[in-house]
C-alpha cells in the first residue's frame, strides 16, 4: 500500500514549487529571447550603418576635393564659398537608442565615428560664418583678415575630411557586410 502525501504537500507544497519553477523557467526564457533579439538589432544596426557610413565617407571625400577647390578660388578670384553639407545620419540618429547595450566595441567605434562627422558639421558652420564675414567686409585689412579667417577654416576643413575618410573606411569594413571589400588602395603594401 501507498503512503498518502500529507495535505501541505500535495495541496500547498507541490504547487508552490511547480510555480516557482514555471516562473524561473518563464523568466530564463524571456531572458533568452531578449538576448537573441538584442544581438539580431544591433546586426540589423551595424549592417545599416555600414550602408549610411559608406554614403558619408564618399560624400566626405567630395567634399575635401570641394574645399581644396575653394581654397584655390578664394585665393584666385577671392570667391567666398557657402557650403551645404550633404551627409546625412538619420539611421544612427533614430536606432542608436533603440540598442539595448552600446558597451560594444564596435557600436563605441561607430559613435566615435559619427563624433567626427559631427565635428566636420561645426567646421562647415565655421567656414559659412567666415565665408558671410569675408562678403560682408568693407576692404583693406578688414577684408585681408576675413580671408585669412576663411582659408584658415577651409585648410582645416580639408585636414579633417583627411583625418575621418580613412577612420571610417577602417570601421566599414569591420561592419557586419561590409568586411569583405578589399582595403583602400592608400592602405595596400605595393
Amino acid at each position: 500500500m501507498q503512503a498518502q502525501l500529507p495535505w501541505w504537500v500535495s495541496g500547498l507544497l507541490i504547487p508552490i514549487l511547480f510555480t516557482i519553477f514555471g516562473t524561473v523557467l518563464g523568466f530564463l526564457v524571456g531572458e533568452l529571447k531578449d538576448r537573441l533579439q538584442a544581438r539580431r538589432n544591433k546586426k540589423a544596426f551595424l549592417e545599416a550603418i555600414g550602408s549610411e557610413l559608406s554614403l558619408i565617407k564618399t560624400q566626405l571625400e567630395d567634399a575635401g576635393k570641394a574645399a581644396d577647390g575653394f581654397l584655390l578660388k578664394l585665393q584666385v578670384s577671392g570667391h567666398a564659398p557657402q557650403l551645404i553639407p550633404q551627409w546625412g545620419t538619420t539611421v544612427f540618429d533614430t536606432q542608436l537608442g533603440k540598442l539595448g547595450n552600446v558597451a560594444d566595441k564596435l557600436v563605441v567605434e561607430t559613435v566615435q565615428a559619427y563624433a567626427l562627422v559631427g565635428q566636420i558639421d561645426r567646421i562647415v558652420g565655421f567656414v559659412n560664418d567666415h565665408s558671410r564675414e569675408y562678403m560682408r567686409a568693407n576692404g583693406g585689412n578688414e577684408k585681408a583678415e576675413a580671408q585669412s579667417r576663411l582659408k584658415s577654416s577651409l585648410m582645416v576643413l580639408g585636414e579633417q575630411i583627411a583625418k575621418a575618410v580613412p577612420v571610417l573606411q577602417a570601421l566599414i569594413q569591420r561592419l557586419p557586410g561590409f568586411s569583405e571589400s578589399p582595403p583602400p588602395t592608400s592602405l595596400r603594401k605595393s
